[in-house]
């Protein structure tokens, strides 16, 4: 028996530098039949119940098992070829070299040579995951962007044509055009993608066939633009103006910012929350699989109750704050520039939607809440700071009472009297999302 793989198989002998013998080689009505040469018996003809006949070489590498290797496909490749090719690799299977193992190289380095950013990325966005989960769709058309926006002209190149000197002239270019968060971001993208494909193509002894990361220059040479988290907020004493400013807004984007600044939610989960989120029994609403990869229970106070209450009334849409757009959601970033400018500029401030959140968690640190339930609250993860804060467990009427405390400081804060709850007014058809 000459090979594993089809057990069936004869092995004959023939004389393979004759053509007509080859050609006269009988086919086996199923599977396939194996012709020593002669001369060279590693030397085989194979032939299937197909008709195909292949040159190859059966024989054991220098200090290792049989190897089936395939020369060439007859009449592609003549009989004085094949047997020529037969003895090189005869020798080098001597000294210890597997072919099928070079083989397999060599096709790995002409794919290395031709895969593109594009590629890579697109395989890494499918194969990444984050705590046992797959990055959220929202992330994955994040690092898309960052692809297509900045690094357009690279997508279609083979990632081995990008160089470090590209990368630094890249770089500040994008830094000057678009801004140095923006160029910082694109190209810690680009290595990550990097990183994948550097994991994905390694040699047989685990070592990356592509070059270093040359991202990891911007380290280097200390060219990372950095850039410091805003720490921006409304500040107390605007608070009452900001309010103000607010109310004279349409009915959707009052209520979704007022939503915002008494719940501390990040504005992209508060825009996106659907009534089935909501629970007016339990007063509660619930984040599935959010930011920190969790289920979020928030307690709702009374006045985002009524809040929630009047808009229940004659919603006809699935989202809380719906927008007519693809969406179907609110969508701060692209929706609600005109109306941050007016907050702008009743408030003389430079607000963004993010303030809300922040100053949330100012007010929580004002009164004093506990740092693990003001974590809570913000849907940040727990973490664990010593041994015992990894069994933190926040109950509800805890995070009730916080909750209660923080919004009873906004609204006093924000309105010139807290008997009157400042109520919004009716909406109409269109603002409730009605066909």
């Amino acid at each position: 028996m000459l090979d594993k793989k089809t057990k069936s198989s004869s092995t004959l002998r023939l004389d393979l530098s004759d053509e007509a013998v080859i050609k006269a080689a009988p086919v086996p009505t199923k599977g396939r039949s194996v012709f020593r040469d002669n001369h060279l018996p590693p030397f085989v003809l194979r032939v299937y119940a197909s008709g195909r006949r292949v040159f190859g070489i059966y024989a054991r590498v220098k200090g290792g098992s049989p190897r089936d290797v395939t020369i060439g496909v007859f009449p592609n490749i003549r009989p004085k070829s094949a047997r020529n090719r037969a003895h090189s690799i005869l020798a080098d299977m001597a000294a210890g070299i597997d072919p099928n193992k070079v083989k397999r190289q060599s096709l790995e380095e002409q794919i290395l040579t031709r895969v593109t950013l594009r590629e890579m990325l697109e395989e890494h966005l499918t194969k990444a995951r984050r705590n046992g989960k797959r990055l959220k769709p929202r992330t994955q058309a994040d690092y898309r962007a960052a692809v297509d926006r900045y690094l357009s002209e690279w997508a279609a190149k083979p990632l081995l044509g990008i160089t470090r000197r590209m990368v630094v002239e890249r770089h500040q270019a994008i830094s000057d055009l678009h801004g140095p968060s923006v160029a910082d971001h694109a190209f810690r993208v680009l290595r990550l993608v990097w990183n994948y494909a550097e994991g994905k193509f390694e040699d047989a002894e685990g070592n990356p066939q592509l070059p270093p990361n040359p991202v990891n220059k911007l380290s280097k040479a200390h060219l990372w633009n950095g850039y410091s988290r805003r720490q921006s907020r409304i500040k107390n004493s605007d608070l009452r103006p900001w309010w103000k400013a607010v109310g004279k807004l349409d009915y959707t984007v009052r209520d979704y910012f007022r939503f915002l600044a008494l719940t501390g939610m990040r504005p992209g989960e508060a825009a996106r929350l659907r009534w089935d989120n909501i629970d007016m029994v339990d007063r509660s609403l619930v984040l599935p699989d959010s930011k920190n990869r969790r289920d979020l229970a928030l307690p709702l106070v009374d006045y985002l109750l009524d809040l929630l209450g009047r808009r229940r009334e004659e919603a006809r849409s699935m989202f809380v704050f719906p927008w007519e757009c693809t969406q179907g959601h609110v969508d701060a970033n692209r929706h609600l520039r005109r109306q941050i400018d007016r907050i702008r500029d009743a408030t003389a401030t430079e607000f963004v939607p993010n303030d809300c959140r922040r100053t949330f968690q100012s007010i929580a640190e004002e009164l004093e809440i506990a740092p693990e339930t003001r974590k809570f609250l913000m849907g940040h993860s727990l973490g664990v700071l010593d041994v015992t804060q990894g069994y933190v467990v926040i109950e509800s009427a805890r995070a009730r009472k916080a909750v209660d405390q923080i919004t009873h400081r906004i609204l006093e804060l924000a309105l010139e009297n807290l008997e009157d709850g400042d109520k919004p007014s009716k909406p109409n058809k269109w603002q409730l999302g009605i066909q």
